[in-house]
């Protein structure tokens, strides 16, 4: 599928928010970071506001929008990195845009990203955005969501089942929150909801860069399939 086909195209009705996404500790840029995320900003300046978010910001955050997930679970992590990537499902639910780690570069506007994935089915209430892991599954550091998508509720709801001590620190991460997690959510998400259709495009790393994962993009359109002339060419 070509991913640049309808990079250009003005739709009636955008749905995802024009907004990227950064955390870190503090406001600051880490100086090993500076160009990846200066490269983030600059591709994008004329299109995507750009927010960045604090640990502070996150805490007020969760707890002002996931109150009980916030004192049930948020607050008993045990790692820093589980508030940062639980924030993340929290935060693409309540306001939707793109989510990126700051070690990942741009190297084209998100634009046509955003604009293709409106493209593939203009009348889907709901859009959602993750890189297909190498071996299998999705991974957390770069994803794009329209506000209040179902799946990222049933990441935030499911949170504290996988709030659990797996002995090995990076296995714990993976599992209680992060990739594996996700991956877990998303085959669950798929069998339960029947509006869901998932999509494959490859983005042969035009738009974006970390050495952690490949370039496969799954793509989750809610309630409409695919435009009949994409599914004629597949």
């Amino acid at each position: 599928m070509d991913l640049f086909r309808y990079a250009n195209v003005t739709w009636p009705r955008r749905r995802i928010p024009r907004v990227i996404h950064q955390t870190y500790r503090t406001y600051a840029i880490p100086a090993i970071w500076n160009t990846t995320v200066k490269s983030v900003m600059k591709m994008n300046a004329n299109e995507f506001k750009y927010r960045r978010w604090s640990h502070t910001d996150m805490d007020t955050f969760v707890r002002q929008h996931e109150s009980h997930f916030y004192w049930n679970t948020f607050v008993s992590y045990r790692y820093d990195i589980q508030r940062i990537d639980s924030f993340r499902y929290v935060l693409l639910f309540h306001l939707g845009g793109i989510y990126i780690d700051m070690d990942n570069a741009c190297h084209r506007p998100f634009r046509e990203l955003v604009a293709t994935m409106e493209a593939l089915d203009p009348r889907s209430t709901h859009l959602a955005l993750f890189p297909a892991a190498e071996v299998f599954g999705i991974q957390n550091n770069f994803m794009i969501s329209t506000a209040g998508h179902p799946i990222y509720k049933q990441f935030i709801s499911r949170l504290h089942l996988f709030n659990h001590n797996f002995l090995i620190y990076h296995v714990t991460i993976l599992l209680s929150v992060g990739p594996l997690y996700a991956t877990i959510q998303e085959y669950f998400f798929k069998q339960t909801d029947k509006q869901v259709t998932s999509y494959f495009m490859t983005t042969a790393k035009t738009f974006f860069h970390c050495t952690d994962y490949d370039a496969s993009i799954k793509i989750y359109p809610m309630l409409t399939p695919l435009l009949r002339e994409i599914n004629s060419e597949e």
